[in-house]
C-alpha cells in the first residue's frame, strides 16, 4: 500500500495522509478550532435549546438564530440607509432600487435586441428572454432537438419505440405478479417467426396497421398470464387485435366457438 505524505499548511511539517482516502491540508496539531468543533458535533443530535445570538436567552430549537423579532438587528436599506422591517429584502422601497432593478420581466425583455429564430422553417423575429435564447418558442426548440418530430416533441420513430417499450414492460410486470417467467422479445421477432400469419385464424397480419384496428398485430399468450402463463417466446404467438380480444383469457381451443358468437369465425 502506498503511503502518501503531505506538508501541513500551518506549520510546514510533513504528515501521513489517512489510508482510507481523502486529502487533508492540516496536521492534527494545527487543525483549526472550527474544524475540531465540527468533528466533535458530527453525529450528535441537535440540542433542544438554542441560545439567542442577540440577548443570550435560551429558546426551543429553530432555524432562526434569534429568539424573537425584537432581538433581530435592524435592517438597513442598501440604497438610502434607512431602517425598515421586512424579510428577504435589501431595499426599503422601489425608489431606492437602481434603475436596472426597477424593470419588470417584460420591460427587460423589451430592451433586448431582437433576433431571428434559429429554426430555418420559422425565421420569426422575437425579443429574447436571455442572451443564449435561440428559438422563439418551445415548439421551434423541440422540433430542432435530436430525434424530434416535425412539430416538436418525439419523432414518429421515437414515439413508436417508446410505445413498444412500455408494452413489453407491462407484459413483464403482469407475468411477475402471477409468478411467471419473462424474457426479452419484440413484436417484429414474433411476427417473423410466425411468418406474419395470425395463429388464431390463419390469415395474414398487416404490420403497418395500429391498434385499435381489427387487423392490427398483437402479442397473444397461448396460456394466459392471468392463469399462470409465462411471458416467453415459447408461450407467445402473433394474432390479430380482434382475434386476441375475442379469445381473451380463454383457451385456444375455444377460440373457434367464441369467434362464431361474434361473427363468421374468422377475422
Amino acid at each position: 500500500m502506498t503511503i502518501r505524505i503531505s506538508s501541513c499548511r500551518g506549520c510546514g511539517t510533513n504528515f501521513e495522509q489517512s489510508p482510507q482516502g481523502g486529502s487533508r491540508s492540516w496536521c492534527e496539531s494545527c487543525v483549526p478550532r472550527r474544524v475540531k468543533q465540527m468533528r466533535e458535533l458530527r453525529g450528535l443530535p441537535k440540542p433542544a435549546i438554542r441560545k439567542c445570538r442577540s440577548c443570550g436567552r435560551g429558546y426551543p430549537w429553530a432555524r432562526t438564530p434569534y429568539c424573537a423579532e425584537e432581538c433581530r438587528p435592524p435592517r438597513r436599506c442598501r440604497g438610502c440607509g434607512a431602517v425598515f422591517t421586512g424579510k428577504n429584502r435589501v431595499y426599503c422601497s422601489d425608489e431606492c432600487k437602481p434603475p436596472s432593478k426597477r424593470l419588470t420581466y417584460h420591460e427587460k425583455r423589451a430592451l433586448q435586441e431582437p433576433r431571428v429564430c434559429a429554426d430555418p422553417s420559422c425565421g420569426l423575429q422575437f425579443n429574447p428572454c436571455h442572451k443564449g435564447q435561440r428559438w422563439c418558442s418551445l415548439k421551434c426548440a423541440g422540433s430542432n432537438k435530436s430525434g424530434a418530430g416535425p412539430r416538436g416533441g418525439l419523432s414518429p420513430e421515437a414515439r413508436e419505440r417508446q410505445r413498444l417499450y412500455w408494452q413489453a414492460k407491462c407484459r413483464r410486470r403482469r407475468a411477475a405478479k402471477q409468478g411467471g417467467l419473462s424474457e426479452p422479445y419484440t413484436l417484429a421477432e414474433i411476427a417473423r417467426r410466425d411468418s406474419f400469419k395470425c395463429q388464431l385464424c390463419g390469415t395474414a397480419v398487416p404490420m403497418d396497421v395500429k391498434v385499435p384496428e381489427a387487423l392490427a398485430p398483437t402479442i397473444d399468450h397461448v396460456v394466459p398470464v392471468s392463469r399462470g402463463g409465462d411471458d416467453t417466446r415459447a408461450n407467445v404467438q402473433l394474432a390479430h387485435f380482434r382475434c386476441n380480444s375475442v379469445k381473451g383469457a380463454r383457451d385456444v381451443r375455444r377460440m373457434s366457438l367464441a369467434a362464431q358468437e361474434v361473427g363468421d369465425g374468422t377475422c
